[in-house]
């Protein structure tokens, strides 16, 4: 530690105004103004960089950061000293300080943190200089001013990313097995992330640690990765799930919980007594919950009240990075920022001269988009509907013929793909979301079948693939109205049967032909009244409909399959139910958007 006390003067550059644990804030002198590159602005943070039992994580930064980038002594910086100045009522003290007798070694610009200079070895000890900009805590940004919008949000999250991502360049492990990404994931919470007003974009917050509470978890707690109860290792894709737990949390879609932030959704109570939401046991308990996995971040996100006003391509990317399983997030920050990237150009965050949003802080800033932005959204609703219904189908509203008894049944409009989602159609979502195939999984096919309907999906992925396209899958009574019409028909082409051999493949055992998938669309004189194609023959399709059988859930699937030929199966009416983690290569899906 370093002996410093208010009023102190520093290098005849900085007076000491605080003073605490790890450090101290310094005002830069009058007269002493920034003259260029090296000067630092008018606030300063000293941060003390000794290793110590669980130092803080803006410290380890600063000190893993210090000793990667090697910084060295910079020529022509002036020399410092502890000379008292002209008209010092008394002596300058003579302070502990590591490198007093030196001058700092570099003055560079850190991402997330700005200006930062080392006095000493970092690796060993020693000091490091922050210039402290003028900036808000994200959790009293958005007690203050409520939600972000989600143009906003996307607008910071594409930056911050791209911050993140430039400590790639420098991570590495130090003598003690530490690495960045092990430290950075415990300050991507809304306690240690600022807005800051001089650039309106994310940083690390330099406030000095605030006492803790024994009784209560840490704040980065449950923005941490699941993974990383389990053991494993903190790399990039834990810092894609932190970065998402913050888009989330701007937009509202999440608090922090009691203990650490004084908020906190509701929990059990025990005997019909209310829970103490204050009390740190309370936070502990769904702590624990989020530890051992009871929890699902992903699912929790997508069933919160204010997520159903994010848009839906924003709210599936980040659904797919709050993934409890770190292979269904993008692998690195790069991904993420690409993926982020690409939806620049969406029609909701589409924005001109006369539409563009105001800073984040301002009237139309969090909380609200503004009249201007408010006019822009519906002047591409149209544009932006005629394209997501293109390759769809629209089934009118009213009634139609159900069930093997045509019992009348009236559903609202809505639209139907006119073909089951195709394997290509899957490998350009995964590009989107910035995610490899699963082995053997829905999009891991060879090119020659990017026509044919994707297959070896699982429910849920065919679910999460219509969600980011703003789209559903179809009810059981959906899908058979789009396939058999109004008018009661047996068969999607009319009443009587049309036999057929299935589609066929090689890879039989001496090179025969076996049954397989053909390409969507294959038989265009089997479409239905409605023009929906590949109801029968090609492949099973999941739909929305659930049934429960004792303690397990069956999602149904509709149509009939190059497996099975039979009438039965290519019936209207036919239903089956298959569990949804089942991925069969006779099963694919299509989606519908609802019209009204």
């Amino acid at each position: 530690m370093f002996d410093l006390l208010p009023g102190d003067r520093l290098w005849g550059r900085f007076r000491v105004e605080s003073v605490g644990a790890n450090g101290a804030w310094l005002a830069r002198l009058p007269g002493r103004a920034a003259s260029g590159a090296g000067e630092f602005g008018p606030s300063v943070l000293l941060l003390a960089l000794e290793r110590q039992a669980g130092p803080a994580p803006l410290a380890e930064l600063l000190c893993l950061a210090g000793a990667a980038v090697r910084l060295r002594t910079r020529t022509g910086q002036p020399q410092v000293t502890a000379a008292p100045e002209p008209g010092t009522p008394r002596p300058e003290r003579q302070h502990a300080v590591p490198g007093a007798a030196d001058q700092p070694s570099a003055f560079v610009e850190l991402p997330l943190l700005g200006h930062v200079a080392w006095i000493g070895d970092p690796a060993r000890g020693g000091i490091a200089l922050v210039e402290a900009p003028v900036a808000t805590p994200l959790a009293e940004k958005v007690a203050a001013g409520g939600a972000f919008s989600p143009r906003t949000t996307l607008a910071l999250l594409t930056d911050f990313s791209a911050s993140l991502e430039a400590f790639a360049q420098i991570d590495g492990l130090d003598s003690a097995g530490r690495s960045l990404w092990r430290v950075l994931v415990r300050l991507l919470h809304p306690g240690a992330i600022v807005l800051r007003s001089d650039r309106a974009c994310l940083g690390v917050r330099l406030g000095l640690a605030e006492p803790a509470n024994a009784l209560a978890p840490p704040r980065w707690a449950e923005f941490l990765a699941p993974e990383l109860y389990r053991g494993e290792c903190a790399g990039q894709a834990a810092c894609v799930f932190g970065v998402a737990r913050l888009g989330a949390f701007l937009m509202g879609a999440i608090v922090e919980q009691a203990g650490s932030a004084g908020v906190s959704p509701a929990a059990p109570s025990q005997a019909g007594q209310p829970a103490p939401q204050d009390a740190p046991e309370t936070a502990w308990f769904v702590l624990a919950e989020w530890a051992c996995g009871k929890r699902d971040p992903a699912r929790e996100f997508l069933e919160d009240a204010n997520a159903t006003g994010i848009p839906q391509e924003l709210r599936a990317l980040l659904a797919a990075c709050l993934s409890q399983d770190p292979a269904n997030r993008p692998d690195t920050l790069g991904k993420l920022h690409a993926a982020l990237e690409a939806l620049a150009g969406c029609p909701w965050n589409a924005a001109t001269a006369e539409t563009a949003e105001a800073a984040p802080g301002s009237a139309a800033g969090p909380g609200g988009e503004g009249a201007a932005q408010a006019g822009a959204r519906g002047s591409t609703t149209s544009t932006g509907a005629a394209a997501q219904l293109e390759n769809m189908a629209v089934v009118a509203a009213g009634a139609f013929l159900s069930g093997e008894q045509k019992t009348p049944r009236t559903l609202r409009a809505f639209a139907i793909d006119t073909r089951p989602v195709t394997e290509g159609d899957y490998k350009r979502f995964l590009s989107r979301v910035c995610r490899a195939p699963r082995p053997g999984g829905p999009g891991a096919r060879e090119p020659q079948y990017d026509t044919h309907p994707v297959t070896r999906v699982t429910w849920y992925e065919a679910n999460e693939y219509a969600e980011f396209y703003g789209k559903r899958l179809p009810t059981i009574y959906e899908w058979e109205k789009a396939a058999r019409g109004t008018d009661g028909r047996k068969f999607p082409f009319g009443s009587a049967y049309r036999a057929k051999a299935p589609p066929r493949r090689a890879g039989g055992s001496k090179g025969r032909e076996v049954p397989g998938t053909a390409p969507v669309g294959h038989c265009p004189a089997e479409a239905s009244p409605y023009g929906v194609l590949d109801t029968v023959g090609n492949v099973l399709q999941w739909t929305s409909t659930a049934r429960r059988a004792g303690e397990r859930l069956f999602r149904a699937v509709k149509g009939s399959c190059y497996l099975d030929g039979s009438p039965e199966l290519a019936r209207c009416t036919s239903v089956q139910y298959v569990a949804p983690e089942s991925a069969e290569p006779h099963i694919g899906f299509r989606c519908v958007k609802d019209l009204d």
